[in-house]
């Protein structure tokens, strides 16, 4: 993620894994605090109350110039990063999408994650092509800020369909009362 002057055309800060970079880029980078994991192919992002929200879709989970060996899980997650403009630094405020396990999800080049204002929770959509049969998958899933799930959609299309979810938003009660 890049931050840039609109006026001057300027840019601002990289928040990136700072492995690989050279000047003048290099001086850019926003410096690490605190327990923190780099995105590697993010988007979606949106400031919250929080920061700087992003589905990162975690493709190759490697560094500019890294080869990639297929040694390291990719995975993707939701996080909410906490940028310190004055002091040039970046924490990772929240996170969600454990690497393995059941509650895991991937998605190559789709994804939203959008933090609730009302609750606090995350609301991560996640959409993938399947391997072998060309259907897709997306999964809805909104988990609380501890993250528990407290809603959970999937939907698999059959051989050869294709109907992939780029992005979910929660909406009022369209009813009324």
């Amino acid at each position: 993620m890049v931050k840039v002057n609109r006026t001057s055309g300027t840019l601002t800060w990289i928040l990136g894994n700072p492995a690989n970079w050279v000047a003048p880029w290099k001086d850019k980078l926003l410096a690490p605090t605190g327990n923190l994991l780099w995105p590697f192919h993010q988007h979606a992002v949106e400031l919250n109350a929080l920061g700087l929200g992003l589905y990162d879709n975690g493709n190759y989970r490697a560094a500019a110039y890294q080869s990639v060996d297929g040694s390291v899980p990719e995975y993707s997650r939701a996080a909410i990063y906490k940028v310190d403009e004055t002091a040039k630094t970046v924490s990772q405020v929240w996170s969600y999408g454990p690497p393995s396990a059941t509650d895991s999800f991937y998605s190559t080049g789709m994804g939203d994650a959008d933090r609730q204002p009302a609750t606090g929770n995350v609301l991560l959509t996640s959409s993938q092509l399947v391997a072998g049969d060309g259907s897709t998958y997306a999964q809805i899933v909104e988990v609380t800020p501890d993250g528990t799930r407290v809603f959970e959609l999937n939907t698999k299309g059959s051989a050869g369909s294709v109907y992939p979810v780029y992005r979910a938003d929660r909406i009022p009660d369209l009813r009324g009362f």
